[in-house]
């Protein structure tokens, strides 16, 4: 279905309920999302260069998408689709953990 090169090791996938995107995020901080339907990536996300995704998850109702990473962060973004039926994502929100805490998206 997809391809990462040796370097770039596939970490965390989540799949959306209408079964059509798979956001995957790997440990240097990269969330692609691909495109079950054109087998191919559509985006890229790059929250935090250099830091590993540590979990990844859809909303129920496809809206939304919710990454946290190895620092702590939390960021959520809203999925789109446009006219020409490509997903957008747009930044919503990046939430810091407490000290000495860390962030997972369910």
């Amino acid at each position: 279905m997809f391809t990462a090169s040796a370097t770039q090791v596939t970490t965390l996938l989540a799949l959306s309920t209408s079964m059509k995107l798979l956001p995957a995020g790997d440990q240097h901080g990269n969330i692609r999302v691909w495109d079950l339907t054109a087998n191919a990536c559509s985006c890229e996300l790059v929250p935090e260069v250099g830091t590993a995704v540590r979990s990844i998850t859809v909303a129920l109702d496809g809206s939304l998408v919710v990454a946290a990473n190895n620092a702590g962060t939390c960021y959520v973004w809203r999925m789109m689709r446009g006219a020409s039926l490509t997903t957008h994502f747009e930044p919503l929100h990046k939430l810091r953990a407490h000290a000495g805490q860390q962030c997972t998206s369910f």
